[in-house]
């Protein structure tokens, strides 16, 4: 059985004290996490964790302010772009950073959200290009890394490149 469960949250992704106190809280979840399917799932009297992750992970620190930030109005209108680098389907998945509550929501069923190149370049700079978590948006846009570089043509659904 695969368990991903614990979120620790009001942490300052760039700060060693508060990733230091991130891990700490984990490892105490995970050894009440690891006892729960012992002593209430029937049949599970003998599990126990195999591994967990190597370390906390961070969902959101820094991003650049970029020539365009993109927006969750724009992910869930699946707007496009002229000048797109690349598409998205993934859900609108919002984690409130203080703390409670989660909201979900969709891009329209068989669309697909562009990024725009202008994303990936902060304002200000000359000869710079970022990917990743840190491009230009609001809280609401494209982190999960589900988004990737398409072959897509009219007619044809977006996804990514062939290897």
């Amino acid at each position: 059985m695969s368990v991903n469960r614990t979120r620790v949250t009001r942490v300052l992704g760039t700060s060693v004290r508060y990733l230091t106190r991130a891990e700490y809280t984990a490892r105490r979840r995970l050894d009440r996490i690891d006892r729960f399917p012992r002593t209430r799932v029937p049949g599970f009297e003998e599990a126990y964790a195999v591994r967990s992750g190597v370390q906390v992970g961070v969902r959101e620190s820094r991003r650049v302010v970029g020539d365009h930030q993109l927006t969750g109005h724009e992910l869930l209108a699946a707007r496009s772009f002229p000048d797109v680098v690349a598409h998205g389907a993934y859900p609108v998945d919002i984690h409130n950073p203080r703390g409670t509550g989660r909201v979900l929501r969709r891009v329209p069923e068989g669309g697909f959200y562009d990024i725009p190149l202008r994303c990936l370049l902060p304002r200000g700079t000359e000869r710079l290009l970022v990917a990743g978590r840190c491009v230009s948006g609001t809280h609401a846009r494209t982190r999960p890394t589900g988004s990737c570089r398409s072959p897509w043509r009219p007619g044809r659904r977006p996804g990514c490149a062939p290897r």
